[in-house]
């Protein structure tokens, strides 16, 4: 083996060893679930060490002269290539589920505030205040009026022995009886 054919060897074999290094550190990163900054980061250094990768093993390939020897070191590149691509595919899946989160979380946000809809409810406060006061003076003096609470929306009035029909609802829950827990002999 001539000394720059082994010179070249040992380049590759460098460039391997940086190649891996930055695999290790991309999946490290996507392990403990690192900002997409970071993850960007550790992709364009593994996508830099294997560009390394490919310049050395074209020196290498250049001092070849055997075929046999030839089709071994493509072999080899092959894996190292499939290797960089499962890299880099998993390294882009994380970016693109992070851009998925975060343009989610720009839709929720987008969507009306905690205080517009308290604004809303403050409104309509008001309004029922206004009815009540408006019913308190329609009403004969032997009405009495229900509380809003019994319906949603609606109020109910009961006037002397007449009962509403119409989307009336009961506002009478029934609890369930406590019983008391039963083991063993219940004689007493």
């Amino acid at each position: 083996m001539s000394e720059l054919l082994k010179e070249a060897k040992i380049g590759r074999r460098n460039a391997k060893a940086t190649l891996t290094r930055a695999g290790k550190t991309l999946r490290h990163t996507l392990h403990v679930q690192r900002p997409a900054e970071e993850v960007k980061q550790s992709l364009t250094k593994l996508q830099e060490a294997y560009e390394k990768l490919i310049t050395k093993h074209e020196e290498l390939t250049k001092l070849i002269e055997d075929d046999a020897e030839f089709e071994t070191e493509e072999a080899w590149l092959a894996d190292c290539q499939e290797a960089f691509m499962n890299f880099e595919i998993e390294g882009k899946k994380h970016l693109d589920e992070a851009a998925k989160q975060v343009s989610e979380e720009n839709i929720t946000n987008s969507q009306p505030s905690a205080s517009a809809s308290d604004a809303h409810n403050e409104n309509n406060s008001d309004q029922n205040e206004n009815n009540n006061l408006n019913l308190e003076q329609v009403l004969p003096d032997n009405a009495l009026p229900v509380s809003n609470d019994v319906s949603t929306g609606s109020q109910a009035v009961a006037t002397g022995g007449e009962v509403p029909t119409e989307n009336s609802t009961c506002g009478f829950r029934m609890e369930k009886p406590k019983l008391p827990n039963i083991s063993g002999d219940a004689r007493y």
